[in-house]
């Protein structure tokens, strides 16, 4: 995995929950607060990753599981999460 394409997929779901929760996700169990909560880890993780300061602990991250602990139990963003979280451990692991 490069750096570019993870960006990318980053600022896509970014922008998707920057807007309104969509019913679709809100049927998945996403709420405003889980929204805001895991759209700033997401932002977070995207500035880490553009500025080389990717920390160890990065490789632990699993937003599937944090989803899962907000609620959450599918949708489009939960299968974002997933696809970055596999990237993004693919990228560290180089």
């Amino acid at each position: 995995m490069d750096k570019i394409t993870l960006l990318e997929k980053i600022d896509r779901i970014v922008d998707e929950m920057s807007g309104s929760l969509p019913d679709a996700e809100s049927s998945h169990g996403w709420t405003e607060e889980s929204r805001v909560a895991l759209l700033k880890s997401f932002r977070d993780l995207r500035s880490r990753l553009a500025n080389d300061e990717l920390l160890k602990a990065d490789i632990t991250l699993n937003f599937p599981r944090g989803m899962d602990m907000w609620g959450i139990f599918g949708g489009n963003w939960f299968s974002q999460g997933a696809e970055i979280t596999r990237d993004l451990h693919q990228y560290m692991e180089g």
